[in-house]
């Protein structure tokens, strides 16, 4: 995937999926019909609106990825924004969406795009019961910290509902783990399955859980924004009720 950037705006890779619009529509039509939405004034999905303020922030790349697999889907979109000089890789899952106050701290939190960073958003489970008691990321303390002058948790997992990782956190992590990791994909090109399910002796976790737990245990500091809110499916989180 080949972006022109202009100079001088922050360069944002976005990924997303829209698993029922692909299903109901088919792969192309949906990518085709999904951009449409993220043109219009009041966009239906959640992951289209955030991708509209994305843009009021810096300069967007939109990647609508495919897959019956998501550990397969997300290390693809992983691979394409390495291809690019994109300074930020951004997940949305289609479901999920901020207010831009929230999607500004968490910029603010990834910092610059040559530090390794992870920043993610919490948000409420889905599920009979489980919306109103748990969350998707799981801090170290439930004491926040200043960092780059804003309010934050210190994560050690987090689900990638919405996910900001900087470019430096990606290619350590690619470079750290291409070795047991690699995977020939059916374009033919080699890439790394950054989000391939861990089991183990602690559980077996999901691709997103996974993913953030190796880069932790690389020592890539994960940041959740203690203020704020997330709406995920309709469910809305007030961030400051977590501290």
């Amino acid at each position: 995937m080949k972006v022109q950037w202009p100079p001088g705006d922050r360069r944002l890779f976005v990924s997303t999926q829209t698993y029922e619009m692909g299903k109901r529509l088919g792969i192309e039509q949906a990518q085709q019909a999904f951009t449409r939405e993220t043109e219009v004034e009041r966009p239906r999905l959640p992951s289209a609106r955030v991708v509209r303020k994305l843009r009021e922030l810096g300069t967007v790349a939109l990647f609508h990825a495919s897959s019956t697999s998501l550990p397969k889907l997300r290390s693809r979109a992983a691979h394409a924004a390495l291809q690019t000089e994109a300074e930020y890789w951004v997940m949305i899952d289609d479901d999920v969406e901020c207010d831009m106050g929230t999607l500004q701290r968490m910029l603010t939190l990834a910092g610059p795009p040559e530090v390794a960073t992870l920043v993610a958003l919490p948000c409420l489970l889905r599920g009979i019961g489980l919306e109103k008691q748990s969350v998707n990321v799981k801090a170290k303390s439930s004491v926040a910290r200043l960092v780059r002058g804003e309010l934050a948790f210190d994560l050690e997992q987090a689900g990638c509902g919405l996910l900001i990782v900087t470019r430096n956190a990606l290619q350590t992590m690619s470079l750290h783990l291409q070795d047991d990791l690699r995977f020939i994909d059916d374009d033919g090109a080699i890439k790394v399955a950054l989000f391939a399910m861990e089991l183990g002796k602690e559980g077996w976790f999901g691709e997103d859980l996974s993913f953030t737990r190796r880069a932790a245990r690389m020592g890539i500091p994960i940041y959740a924004p203690a203020s704020g809110v997330s709406d995920h499916d309709g469910h809305k989180l007030d961030l400051s009720q977590l501290r």
